[in-house]
């Protein structure tokens, strides 16, 4: 429901309710307390478009379209608005209205809406989308990632191909991208800590310089009157040329950080200084030299000293955790140190990770008090866990034993609960345990962009879905250039049809992507999704040449280019190409590259081929479920294989099992994926009735089917032929 549409429909002038302050529609009062506010009518409009679209982040573009349509007028006039809203509301913090960087704006409080007849509706459903495409809801890619937030590259591949359907926007218009509009000014209290300068003799030292920087970070994140950008965004600026005002600009902060460490034995000279880069004049510069014992002092000095020069204020309790120090063993912490730099890659191999495992179990056993080296730890037993790279109940033990000690050891640390938070979402599925832990890691840590990112994960797998675009709306906010986090805020937006929105986070994305080629092939997958134009897809593949067949994924993408287009011969070939044994790959299961040439092989009408690659497919698919049952995924998959190979009641129990394993109820993402699989498995088994109804249902919820993809997938031909499948591609755009 719309509550807009609601009280306009009957004719009534709305009064709308958000926390002290109320904005009557029929007088165009904004009142706070009962009194009336003194407000021009531009920002009132501004308010008005904010409230309608209640808690939801409105962009830039819909507002001014919806405030001044038909105009082109820039962004700093809307700036303005905004900020002649919080100078009257006494927003200065964003505790009303908070700027969603470089995407728009949104309410942060509960908004209430009455009509005439007094009846008050929460505005909880999600407004229309202003992008002119179908209603059909493309699925959404759950990659919940591997060390914060690394996420299970993996898993993305199944929401791409197992039912050919990929989340998808279709960029909005290139008016939008041209306009010359100024950014809003930074929060007062903003700042980024850019890479510290190894300036250490020794080679092997880059790991000290970074675990030192990390660990400022961290500090900063602690105060809840600092708005502090996180080490993902920050980190592009390690090598290179400087320009501090354009850094600033990118990253929307008012101050910069800049610093050395030099390491000689166990002598440690750091240098720091803070740049009001709107000035350029130096806030605060110093110098530490000291022992490497001293570490901790330092750490916590250079923190408390940025605050106090940008005027944050410091609680006592604050204060306190920013000087806790973790550990008086200083070969313990350089141990640590050297998995953090492991944890913190945006990929690593399974020996790599359990090497830093390794030198966190001597982290511990030289200090056992040692909480951090604990949830560091439990982090990396998490990522092997989750990532399918070691999914044995050891190793999920481990990831638990480890966040338990961490919070035995420590329970004020924000690190223990966010590991135990990891733990209990992925090993557990206890979503609502995790949230409750998550939670407290954010009160301990309100800077963080960790903590908001889990909990849009755990959010999006409970159907929650409005709560997991505001979580992932607020990570990118503190982590304003992490591709990971952006990729999941992008997926979650268009699993809503909210392409448009989907569409400026996907393009701010490409902008400074390290491999934008990847960035515009899944928006050339997302214009086919959105309007069933495969070209862009075409000219994005093209684009990576000979190259793309030696990547898996690459290999996989033109294997679903192939099918949609009816080239089948040329399908089975790129399946083959990718030599992975889980060509597919995710927490609902894996599945294997010849399942995938055996599809296009049995389309192509090579019934034979076909027969002996299901075989295959069919051996690995058991020996996979033997080790692992919860996998629904490959169970369907082996269902497709056993109702080919003539063992149609198996196939169906196989079917049936694998959707009461992962019920949407348990899991809004992966379920919904599962239930497309299950879909084109009862079309193919002639199981058109119940092919049927979860079509129907999958297109109209999150992360279901597409009709786009319907329209043109080979596994819904047995369908075509009825009537209602007609209906279903009609009435869904298609």
């Amino acid at each position: 429901m719309n509550t807009s549409q609601d009280s306009e429909g009957a004719g009534a002038a709305a009064l709308w309710h958000f926390g002290r302050a109320e904005f009557d529609e029929g007088t165009f009062e904004l009142r706070v307390d009962g009194r009336v506010l003194d407000v021009e009518r531009k920002p009132l409009e501004v308010l008005l478009c904010l409230l309608r679209h209640g808690n939801e982040i409105v962009s830039k573009e819909t507002i001014l379209e919806t405030v001044w349509p038909g105009r082109i007028v820039t962004e700093s006039v809307l700036t303005k608005c905004i900020a002649k809203l919080r100078d009257a509301l006494k927003d200065e913090r964003q505790t009303l209205i908070r700027t969603q960087h470089r995407v728009g704006y949104r309410l942060t409080v509960p908004v209430r809406v009455e009509d005439s007849r007094a009846h008050a509706v929460e505005h909880l459903s999600a407004p229309e989308s202003t992008f002119a495409v179908v209603p059909s809801a493309p699925a959404v890619e759950p990659v919940d990632a591997v060390a914060a937030p690394k996420a299970a590259q993996a898993a993305r591949r199944p929401y791409l191909l197992g039912a050919l359907v990929v989340a998808g926007v279709l960029a909005v218009g290139l008016a939008f991208a041209l306009r010359d509009r100024a950014a809003p000014p930074p929060a007062e209290k903003s700042v980024a800590v850019l890479p510290f300068a190894n300036l250490s003799d020794e080679a092997d030292s880059a790991y000290f310089t970074e675990g030192l920087h990390d660990s400022i970070l961290t500090h900063l994140a602690l105060i809840q009157d600092l708005s502090v950008i996180s080490r993902t965004s920050v980190m592009q600026y390690r090598n290179g040329d400087r320009n501090l005002r354009q850094i600033a600009r990118a990253l929307d902060v008012a101050h910069i950080v800049e610093g050395s460490v030099q390491r000689a034995g166990n002598r440690l000279l750091v240098t720091a200084q803070l740049i009001d880069t709107r000035t350029d004049s130096h806030l605060w510069a110093g110098q530490f030299d000291r022992s490497l014992s001293d570490v901790f002092t330092v750490q916590a000095g250079i923190a408390k000293q940025i605050a106090g020069a940008v005027h944050a204020q410091l609680t006592p309790e604050e204060q306190r955790r920013i000087e806790r120090v973790p550990t008086t063993d200083t070969a313990a912490y350089e141990a640590y140190l050297r998995a953090l730099e492991v944890e913190r890659r945006s990929s690593s191999t399974r020996a790599e990770v359990e090497a830093a495992i390794g030198q966190l179990e001597q982290a511990v056993a030289r200090d056992p008090s040692f909480a951090l080296a604990h949830a560091l730890m439990s982090g990396l037993h998490d990522s092997l866990y989750w990532a399918g790279k070691d999914a044995s109940d050891e190793r999920r033990r481990q990831a638990r034993e480890s966040a338990e000690a961490a919070l035995r050891i420590d329970p004020g640390l924000p690190e223990a609960h966010v590991a135990m938070g990891r733990y209990l979402y992925h090993g557990e599925r206890d979503y609502g345990a995790a949230i409750k832990v998550l939670e407290h890691a954010r009160e301990l840590a309100p800077g963080g962009a960790e903590v908001p990112f889990w909990l849009g994960a755990i959010h999006r797998r409970q159907g929650r879905w409005q709560e997991a675009v505001a979580s992932f709306a607020r990570a990118a906010e503190l982590d304003p250039r992490n591709e990971q986090v952006l990729m999941e805020y992008a997926f979650t937006l268009t699993a809503l049809r909210r392409y448009d929105e989907a569409d400026l986070v996907y393009a701010r994305l490409e902008a400074f992507a390290s491999r934008p080629e990847h960035i515009r092939l899944k928006r050339g997958t997302l214009q086919w999704i959105a309007s069933g134009d495969l070209g862009p897809l075409e000219r994005a593949l093209d684009a990576f040449g000979d190259a793309a067949m030696t990547d898996c994924d690459l290999a996989m993408a033109h294997w679903e280019l192939y099918v949609v287009r009816r080239q089948f011969d040329a399908a089975a070939q790129a399946a083959m190409s990718c030599d992975d044994s889980a060509a597919l790959a995710s927490d609902a299961g894996g599945i294997p590259n010849t399942f995938f040439a055996a599809v296009a092989r049995f389309w192509a009408g090579d019934e034979a081929a076909a027969r002996t690659l299901f075989e295959q497919a069919g051996a690995t698919l058991e020996a996979r479920l033997r080790d692992r049952a919860d996998e629904p995924a490959a169970r369907l998959s082996l269902a497709h294989v056993l109702l080919v190979v003539g063992e149609r009641e198996d196939a169906m129990a196989q079917a049936q099992r694998a959707l009461d394993e992962l019920p949407l109820s348990l899991d809004a993402v992966s379920g919904a994926f599962v239930m497309k699989m299950a879909i084109g498995f009862y079309s193919v088994a002639g199981e058109t009735e119940r092919a049927l109804g979860l079509l129907r249902r999958s297109l109209e919820m999150p992360a279901g089917e597409h009709a786009h993809a319907a329209r043109l997938n080979p596994v819904y031909d047995p369908l075509r032929s009825d009537p209602r499948f007609e209906a279903l591609m009609v009435q869904h755009g298609a």
